[in-house]
């Protein structure tokens, strides 16, 4: 890349001049615009994209130039004009306007019961319907759609990402196999993690390492193994997800994609932290930190952020969080959620209650309709509920016999509730954060005096996390039910409470640090040695 860069380099100065026409100075500005995105230059290669619009000769070369201006618009979190960019490309080639609502309610059913009644056609008949090649239109249409449903994806949710994939869907699956089908394949594993179907998840990226091994290239070799990887994360198989995702980082980073090596190594970061190996994972995260600073990442580095409130311990810097936070307000929901949550651990391992609760709540709020995309997004819902737990433990010490901070506690108590039961239900649908619902679901039977009920609920929280190997989780678990039964007299709570401190002890942390998130009022201080 650095060479090509260099060769397109010298070009531009031999077409300072009037004398060359508008393809050579098309070609120019949009082979070095594309060269300077795979290279991280983002605000270089914008410049040289939005040059080249001025040379397009035709519909087709004004749409594949939209397509790249919102694929580095997605880079740098501009997911709003990112999905401006690439709808212009579609109108661009005579395809009807997707963010019209009635495109999205009778062209959805159609191309999914049409998604249908493929997947039923016997494979000779559906092999011979497809006989023809991808016209180079209909390519580009479809790498259109695929790019937006990626857009959609980070701007409005899951839901508003379907219509777009599932029309590249429709086209690619009419056609013989392609890399745009691939392509089609991997985010269709994606979108069916995201609502509960996690084995058709698993297929479809069987379906599309199939496809790799017939007409993928390195590029598609890494970015399919980036989404599986994601998959993997969710459905809990975290050294899979470790596995897939930095064999995708080295495809990645061998042809020069940047960001999505840098959302490879985001997903990487998460599987240690699930893992227990909190220091591996904020050591992954600094040094992915840097590279997503460098050329202005800010997808990956809310994400990142997120994950390092997480594996330090409520220390996330507070200043990149604002200034990040100031990126992604306005642009991506999803990273503006993630900011939300980097504050809510800093300032829950701080014993920040009141501020905890506020950007969790914040931070929830952000769903509303929309369908929730990636998984490890969805510890929202159980820090709600922790946030809730232990805001309304530290009211129980501040002015507890006034009417104004009984009628909060009254009302706090419902919010609590409600959060835990969402948490339990979309647990089902996103099983990496079962054993932290099951957790919260146990302090709240508690609260409530049903000793029977919470002692169930932490016993499955201990069992699930064993079963996912989330040492980190385990060891919060095995501490609440040491906690709990000093109320409840349950046997074996020091032998747990040993287990959990050598889990503790293994990252060098202390018991101290982490029962901030236990109890908002510790009754005794416990030493744990390094």
């Amino acid at each position: 890349l650095e060479a090509a860069e260099t060769q397109y380099r010298i070009a531009e100065l031999s077409i300072s001049d009037d004398s060359h026409n508008s393809e050579t100075r098309y070609a120019l500005f949009e082979g070095l615009g594309v060269t300077l995105m795979n290279r991280g230059k983002y605000d270089q290669a914008e410049h040289y994209l939005l040059q080249a619009l001025n040379y397009t000769s035709n519909s087709e070369s004004a749409a594949h130039l939209n397509l790249k201006i919102g694929e580095l618009r997605i880079r740098t979190g501009d997911v709003i004009n990112a999905a401006k960019a690439i709808e212009h490309g579609l109108v661009c080639l005579g395809e009807a306007d997707q963010s019209q609502l009635a495109r999205r309610l009778l062209g959805l059913p159609f191309y999914v019961f049409a998604h249908t009644i493929r997947c039923m056609i016997p494979r000779s008949l559906n092999q011979r319907l497809r006989s023809k090649e991808l016209s180079p239109r209909k390519r580009l249409i479809m790498q259109l759609h695929n790019r937006l449903a990626y857009a959609y994806w980070f701007l409005h949710g899951s839901y508003r990402s379907m219509l777009p994939h599932y029309r590249s869907l429709y086209i690619g699956e009419s056609h013989r196999p392609s890399l745009e089908l691939l392509h089609a394949y991997t985010g269709h594993g994606l979108i069916l993690s995201v609502i509960g179907f996690h084995r058709d998840a698993i297929r479809y990226c069987d379906m599309a390492q199939t496809l790799q091994d017939q007409v993928g290239d390195q590029w598609s070799a890494g970015q399919y193994r980036n989404f599986y990887g994601v998959i993997e994360f969710g459905i809990t198989h975290y050294r899979e997800c470790l596995e897939l995702c930095g064999d995708a980082a080295i495809h990645l980073g061998a042809v020069g994609d940047l960001w999505e090596y840098n959302v490879a190594n985001s997903t990487m970061a998460f599987a240690l932290y699930s893992l227990g190996n909190l220091s591996d994972s904020h050591k992954l995260i600094l040094k992915s930190f840097e590279r997503c600073r460098d050329i202005g990442d800010y997808v990956n580095q809310a994400l990142l952020l997120q994950g390092w409130s997480m594996a330090t311990l409520g220390n996330a810097p507070e200043e990149e969080i604002t200034r990040v936070l100031a990126r992604a307000a306005n642009n991506d929901f999803q990273a503006h959620v993630e900011c939300l949550l980097a504050q809510t651990y800093n300032r829950l391992y701080r014993r920040e209650y009141r501020d905890a609760l506020e950007h969790a709540k914040h931070a929830q709020s952000l769903f509303k309709g929309r369908v929730i995309s990636l998984s490890y997004i969805q510890t929202t819902l159980p820090t709600l509920a922790m946030s809730w737990r232990l805001y309304l433990e530290s009211l129980d010490s501040d002015l507890n016999g006034t009417s104004s901070i009984q009628a909060k506690k009254k009302e706090g108590r419902k919010e609590w509730k409600r959060a835990v039961q969402l948490a339990l239900i979309f647990s089902h649908i996103y099983p990496n954060h079962r054993p932290h619902a099951l957790r919260e679901a146990a302090f709240y039977e508690a609260k409530n005096s049903r000793g029977g009920a919470a002692r169930k609920r932490i016993q499955q929280s201990i069992l699930v996390a064993h079963q996912h190997g989330a040492k980190f989780e385990l060891a919060l678990s095995l501490l609440a039910y040491s906690l709990m039964s000093r109320r409840f007299g349950w046997e074996d709570a020091d032998n747990l409470r040993e287990d959990a401190l050598q889990i503790l002890r293994r990252e060098s942390i202390h018991e101290e640090a982490v029962r901030a998130l236990l109890e908002a009022h510790p009754q005794e201080t416990l030493e744990c040695s390094h």
